[in-house]
């Protein structure tokens, strides 16, 4: 990159030098032929008639080398005007101002939970045994809470959701154990499951809920398939 700047300084001034010496040669035969006009104050009245096509053919040829003499710098001056003009037009567009949306969060939260059928179950469920708690209506659903949804609304959401719930004397909430395999209760609050609760105090996160039958298990009957796997409370 450097040396292509050097190398194009150097046209430059070559160019500049040559022109110099064109328009120095111009203004010499200029001067030579204003040098050699006749003088009007040592003619005769009669010999002042004859010389005026001599003074318009001077003047022309003045004229001429005054144009012979821009006519130099003409394409010198033109280069530099397209060289410019070129570089402003490759300059980058100016940087628009982004504009940031406003976040607006949501008010819902959504919930994995898993339904068990036996009151005595502490454990995580088999695969087959999964397989068989979703055909009877079961197993794991997913439903999505408004956040600041009360205890109420919280289980009448799920004895919706999991109609068998409705008779088994209550329910609670469990999660995962240290092992992965064990599963731990989570004690409610004196006003129940809340959405509140479960979101922000219990620790559950996102992690998924099991739901275990207190007083009876539940029935293994097969159901037939809901198509609906969200709801909201």
């Amino acid at each position: 990159m450097a040396d292509q700047q050097t190398n194009t300084g150097q046209s430059n001034f070559t160019q500049v030098v040559s022109l110099l010496r064109q328009a120095e040669s111009l203004l010499s035969s200029v001067s030579n032929s204003d040098n050699t006009a006749p003088n009007s104050s040592t003619v005769t009245e009669n010999s002042n008639v004859d010389s005026v096509p001599s003074v318009a053919t001077t003047s022309t040829s003045s004229d001429r080398s005054l144009a012979n003499f821009r006519s130099l710098f003409s394409s010198y001056n033109r280069g530099s005007f397209r060289q410019n003009s070129s570089r402003a037009s490759s300059a980058p567009p100016p940087k628009r101002k982004r504009t940031l949306s406003q976040f607006v969060p949501k008010d819902t939260w959504i919930l994995e939970l898993f339904c068990l059928a036996d009151r005595h179950q502490n454990y995580q469920p088999t695969r087959g045994r999964k397989c068989d708690l979703q055909l009877a209506g079961l197993g794991k659903k997913k439903i999505v809470f408004k956040k600041d949804g009360s205890a109420s609304a919280f289980v009448g959401k799920l004895k919706e959701y999991f109609p068998k719930l409705q008779n088994c004397g209550g329910f609670e909430i469990l999660r995962s154990g240290a092992s992965n395999k064990d599963l731990v209760v989570i004690h409610p609050p004196p006003s129940g499951y809340s959405v509140p609760f479960l979101r922000e105090a219990s620790g559950l996160g996102q992690a998924l809920a099991y739901i275990r039958p207190i007083q009876s298990s539940l029935n293994m009957d097969q159901v037939q398939p809901n198509s609906s796997q969200v709801l909201l409370a």
